[in-house]
């Protein structure tokens, strides 16, 4: 079965925020990674996009509403704002959405971030004089960080608990 890339604002059966030609210009003028993602089949770079546009809505809890409950995707939304207090567009797809899944979908194409890390469950191993000790704190996120930076004003990442410091 072959996928196809639907990029169409607030359809019933959208399955990416970005077309292919698009996440070619965001990406293109970033020397590290554009010939890798140009060298790309098409097939795997819309199957790139389709995953990251699906991983991204299930990742961020976005402020706004949808905009139409028969939309299959989680954008366009209603009542959003930008960092500089102007309305995003309601009835297109932003332009900020369509980096952000573009650079996640070139992430995705050169290694599967939704893996669970090959150390899962070791804290240590020891095999004669040979000592390795897991640090879990330098797995990657699933998320890349410039996708979350791009991200971040708006919504907050899902299953991020929000601490909140009580004195008494």
């Amino acid at each position: 079965m072959s996928l196809t890339l639907d990029v169409t604002a607030s359809g019933a059966s959208s399955n990416a925020y970005v077309t292919l030609a698009s996440a070619n210009v965001f990406l293109e003028p970033n020397i590290h990674i554009y010939s890798t993602w140009a060298s790309l089949s098409t097939a795997n770079a819309e199957a790139s996009i389709i995953f990251a546009t699906s991983l991204l809505d299930s990742q961020i809890d976005y402020i706004g509403t949808k905009g139409a409950s028969t939309q299959a995707l989680r954008w366009p939304r209603d009542f959003v704002d930008d960092p500089d207090g102007y309305a995003v567009d309601s009835e297109t797809i932003p332009v900020f959405l369509q980096k952000a899944v573009s650079f996640y979908a070139y992430y995705l194409s050169q290694e599967d971030r939704a893996a669970e890390p090959d150390t899962l469950g070791f804290k240590e191993l020891i095999a004669g004089p040979l000592e390795m000790v897991i640090d879990k704190y330098d797995r990657r996120s699933v998320m890349p960080s410039i996708v979350w930076n791009i991200m971040k004003p708006y919504g907050v990442k899902i299953g991020t608990a929000t601490r909140v410091l009580e004195r008494r």
